[in-house]
């Protein structure tokens, strides 16, 4: 029986120029690492992105906390 993962755990495999890159561990990890792999006009893309997500998640948190 397969041991049990624990939570915001992550397998991840992607592609890149240089080859293929895979990554077993916690989420944040896997997110942190391939976003580092981004060409720069991609990662800022992404952060802006990520940006909007994760300030619409807070408010979305705040507002059920009150």
């Amino acid at each position: 029986m397969a041991a049990r993962k624990p939570p915001y755990s992550a397998k991840c495999k992607y592609w890149v120029s240089g080859g293929t890159v895979e990554i077993d561990g916690g989420m944040r990890a896997c997110l942190v690492h391939m976003f580092n792999r981004l060409p720069q006009s991609q990662r800022m893309q992404a952060l802006a992105e990520m940006q909007r997500n994760h300030d619409a998640i807070s408010d979305k948190e705040n507002a059920e906390q009150n």
